[in-house]
């Protein structure tokens, strides 16, 4: 709130003096790394540097904020986009140049910078959230670095893609707004196979259908993918219940695709092997597919 503060009334003057704004969200890479290989201590020492480097690096009469844990803002008037991602570069450079021993050893020390220029009519929510996109990005792009928030840059278009459909992943597993389909799998020249079938998902939105490539990516992003997986284990196996004379007399079979954070959650197993388990019938019909890339 006070950076929002701060902003709308930098914004205001800049727009007095027929200036623009440059906000700069910088994020210390792995900061979490740091603190688990050589001590909170260590971790310390690194926001004080970076905090000094910010300082001497924005210019004379800009605002430089620690707004969160490992997260620094600065708000600083500016004539171009361009002049603000000169800034937001210099940072990065400047923090990866810092030098740290411990132990003889060098702590590398770096930040992602997320650069936003705004004109007066950006509200300070909204410059705030293009900032840290763009602060994103440039941790995709393999940290270290300054991006400059793009309409038309396809990283930020993705992420904010991901942020306009996160909301509605968040009330389809809450409130139940996903849909289970059954794809059949049928084999060439063996008639008369046991039946298969890949259960699919759909979320409600609006009346309509949405397919999961429009929003398994910000699921995957947010991390959201295991709570899905229990959605669709849960329900698939409530629905196939109903049905279960039917599923264990013609034999067939259901596949589920599980996520691989889904597979790196030390908790699913158990949930799993409770569902399977309250439901011994089906278990032989089920198969769990993994994906390749996970």
């Amino acid at each position: 709130e006070g950076l929002e503060n701060t902003y709308a009334m930098e914004t205001a003057r800049a727009a007095a003096e027929s200036r623009g704004l440059g906000l700069l969200h910088v994020d210390v890479d792995l900061l979490h790394v740091t603190n688990e290989c050589h001590g909170y201590d260590v971790g310390d020492e690194v926001l004080r540097l970076v905090a000094r480097t910010l300082v001497a690096t924005a210019p004379s009469g800009a605002l430089v904020a620690r707004v969160a844990g490992d997260r620094f803002s600065i708000v600083a008037e500016m004539d171009t986009a361009d002049g603000a991602f000169a800034l937001g570069a210099r940072a990065a450079d400047s923090i990866r140049s810092l030098e740290l021993q411990v132990r003889g050893d060098r702590v590398p020390v770096s930040a992602s910078v997320g650069v936003f220029f705004a004109s007066p009519a950006v509200r300070p929510g909204e410059a705030q959230n293009r900032a840290q996109l763009a602060c994103r990005v440039a941790k995709e792009r393999g940290r270290g670095r300054a991006e400059l928030y793009r309409a038309e840059d396809a990283g930020i278009a993705r992420r904010e893609e991901d942020l306009a459909v996160i909301g509605d992943v968040f009330r389809a597993v809450q409130h139940d707004e996903f849909l289970l389909m059954a794809q059949p799998i049928v084999a060439l020249g063996t008639p008369g196979a046991a039946p298969q079938f890949e259960i699919l998902l759909r979320m409600r939105r609006d009346g309509d259908l949405v397919p999961p490539g429009e929003f398994l990516g910000a699921a995957e992003h947010y991390h959201l993918m295991p709570a899905i997986d229990r959605w669709v284990v849960r329900h698939s196996l409530a629905l196939l219940h109903l049905h279960q004379a039917l599923v264990v007399s013609t034999g067939a079979r259901f596949s589920i695709n599980l996520s691989g954070q889904s597979l790196g959650d030390p908790d699913f197993a158990e949930f799993l092997e409770r569902q399977v388990h309250a439901h011994p019938a089906l278990g032989p019909h089920l198969t769990f597919e993994i994906t390749e890339t996970a």
